[in-house]
């Protein structure tokens, strides 16, 4: 019984080493989502989520990972590799939600209402109101659209890419730096597409109330513009919400996102 337990000892401590190495990646991919780096969803909840998703890749690594070669220095190295991975995977994986918190700026920009902020009480810091409607709503299209399996595959399958026991990772240095930028680029072109609508149609409304404002000099333009700006707005925001409820897989597709953000990993990482 006690050979048993001492031939236990080393394998338990193997696996428990692994798990706690796949579980970086996907703890710092998951902590860079606004969804799950909010104060409303707490470290232990995420710790927990995390170590679920590293017990279920547990069988498929440990064959792979040596244990002599798990050394103290070893495990740093790779330990920070690890989170250097999470870190470009979250980054590229939250783009999205930040593109609309840009759109809510643009949008807030143009229809006065960048005066009136509060505090976020997910984040704790202080928001716009058309940002963080933005954030909740597409929060929930993230899930409804298959968003949060779709990202959990992403991850898995970036442990093909970049396996956990190579120590540093195969990338070429001018198509990532090409993807960062280019990925940018995606969001600031998704904000303007989602903000020109509503700046747009609102452009016009203080292009109306100017030109009454000229034939009539005694009205007051601001005072007159920002009421109707306002009122315009929640009929905008009203049926854009329309659009997400009746066809969220029109406005974005979570499957197609993470697909291509995969592949474009790939691409870095010097495969097809």
């Amino acid at each position: 019984m006690n050979d048993a337990y001492l031939q236990f000892m080393p394998q338990s401590m193997h696996a428990l080493t692994i798990v706690a190495l796949l579980m970086v990646r996907m703890l710092v991919a998951f902590s860079m989502l606004p969804m799950f780096a909010a104060a409303s969803v707490p470290v232990t909840v995420r710790t927990a989520f995390t170590a679920g998703l590293a017990l279920c890749l547990l069988p498929v690594v440990i064959s792979r990972v040596e244990l002599q070669a798990l050394t103290p220095g070893m495990l740093m190295m790779l330990t920070v590799k690890e989170a250097g991975i999470g870190a470009v995977l979250g980054l590229l994986g939250s783009l999205v939600f930040y593109s609309l918190q840009v759109a809510g700026s643009m949008i807030e920009m143009q229809s006065g209402l960048s005066m009136a902020a509060l505090i976020d009480p997910n984040s704790g810091h202080e928001s716009s109101l058309i940002s963080s409607l933005f954030q909740q709503l597409f929060s929930i299209l993230f899930i409804v659209t298959g968003g949060l399996l779709a990202y959990i595959g992403m991850l898995f399958e970036s442990y093909s890419v970049w396996p956990l026991q190579t120590l540093v990772p195969a990338f070429d240095s001018a198509r990532l730096a090409t993807l960062i930028v280019s990925s940018f680029a995606g969001m600031l072109w998704l904000a303007i597409k989602i903000a020109v609508p509503f700046v747009v149609l609102l452009l016009l409304v203080e292009l109306a109330v100017g030109f009454l404002s000229r034939m009539v000099p005694q009205a007051n333009a601001f005072f007159l513009s920002l009421p109707l700006k306002v009122l315009l707005l929640g009929v905008l925001l009203l049926a854009f919400c329309t659009v997400l409820a009746g066809s969220p897989a029109s406005v974005f597709n979570a499957t197609t996102y993470f697909q291509d953000v995969l592949f474009k990993v790939r691409a870095v990482a010097g495969g097809t």
